[in-house]
């Protein structure tokens, strides 16, 4: 059975694609380096991810991302411009803008009501992701946020959750929570599923666009394509 979740913040909780288009709209025009054209944001998520990825491997830190994110991305678009000017402008955007996800809000206020104890589980920088939490209002709804930064080790490692697990038990009354007792909800395959499963938790993936699996990586417990189907199908709390 359930007795703790722990999620994901960007495209979980919190809007990231939100705001990379407005950091754009608003950025690009600013910073002299063009105008944002719808579509602009997929050539962003692709370089991105692909960072992502390199990191999770421990290929690259997060200075070695933010160093050459939007050099590349800029390139990619074919723009010419101040890549880490606009890595500056970009993360103080992300600062100030936290847009919940769809059903984002519901769906903490529903696991309160269990009484489920609700983490944030994320690789993004601490301070950046406790003040977005904040302002989006979710902050209070959270027994602990774990970012990689501050654990010293970033998701899909094992040892990422078995950290944040040790310090969760050490909140919550006896007797201890084990791996296979807390559900991992997140929107990456590479990063939530796989380091979730890694360490024996129960994994669910929101896939909001109907991806497929991706071959060689764990295969999630359940799917679902909106927040709103864990309060409707309850069932994964018996998982």
């Amino acid at each position: 059975m359930i007795r703790a979740v722990f999620v994901d913040i960007d495209n979980t909780l919190i809007s990231f694609d939100q705001a990379v288009i407005g950091a754009m709209t608003e950025g690009f025009p600013r910073l002299d380096i063009g105008r944002y054209e719808p579509g602009m944001e997929k050539t962003f998520n692709t370089v991105n991810q692909g960072l992502w990825e390199q990191m999770e491997k421990g290929e690259i830190d997060l200075d070695h991302i933010r160093a050459v994110r939007w050099n590349r991305v800029l390139k990619a678009l074919s723009l010419t411009g101040d890549g880490p000017l606009m890595e500056d402008y970009f993360r103080s955007y992300l600062w100030d803008h936290a847009h919940p996800m769809d059903g984002a809000l519901a769906l903490l206020r529903f696991l309160n009501a269990q009484g489920l104890p609700v983490c944030a589980a994320s690789n993004g920088p601490t301070a950046q992701q406790e003040h977005r939490l904040l302002i989006s209002g979710m902050r209070p709804m959270l027994t602990a946020v774990y970012a990689s930064e501050a654990l010293g080790v970033s998701k899909p490692d094992p040892l990422f959750f078995k950290k944040a697990l040790a310090d969760l038990n050490a909140r919550v009354p006896a007797p201890p929570i084990r791996p296979g007792e807390v559900l991992m909800l997140g929107d990456s395959l590479t990063s939530d599923i796989k380091g979730g499963a890694g360490c024996g938790m129960r994994t669910c993936w929101l896939n909001l666009n109907g991806a497929p699996l991706r071959e060689g990586l764990p295969k999630p417990d359940m799917t679902v394509q909106s927040l709103f189907a864990l309060i409707s199908q309850q069932e994964w709390m018996s998982l």
